[in-house]
């Protein structure tokens, strides 16, 4: 093999390499960059639902207990919203296990992974 050859063929792996470190970080930096966007949005979801629901905690059977926080559920990708009382008994949960169709699986699995 030529000394050209060899050079365009270092140059090109050198190339690749660095392409695929960068692409990985990324990738990696916009995974976090969501995963703390969505972590800070639920947050301040929950201290909304909380104060808008305090009225209605006297009685736990309330059903605006539950309608509130199905507004909430519906209109969010929420996994799991969870309402508990003082002794960490569940009053209202509503789960949802599907997946956003628009989210590659490769993406949703490399961020279950950490």
């Amino acid at each position: 093999m030529s000394l050209s050859k060899q050079l365009l063929s270092l140059i090109l792996a050198l190339f690749l390499m660095i392409f695929s470190v960068n692409f990985m970080l990324s990738v990696e930096n916009i995974r976090s960059y969501l995963e703390g966007e969505s972590q800070i949005h639920a947050q301040d979801t929950a201290t909304s639902l909380g104060l808008s629901l305090s009225p209605y905690l006297v009685d736990e059977k309330d059903p605006v207990l539950e309608t509130m926080m199905n507004a909430i559920f519906d209109r969010g990708y929420y996994k799991e919203i969870k309402l508990v009382n003082v002794e960490a008994e569940p009053l209202v949960t509503l789960t949802n296990d599907k997946n956003v169709e628009t989210v590659p699986d490769w993406f949703i699995d490399y961020g279950a992974d950490t």
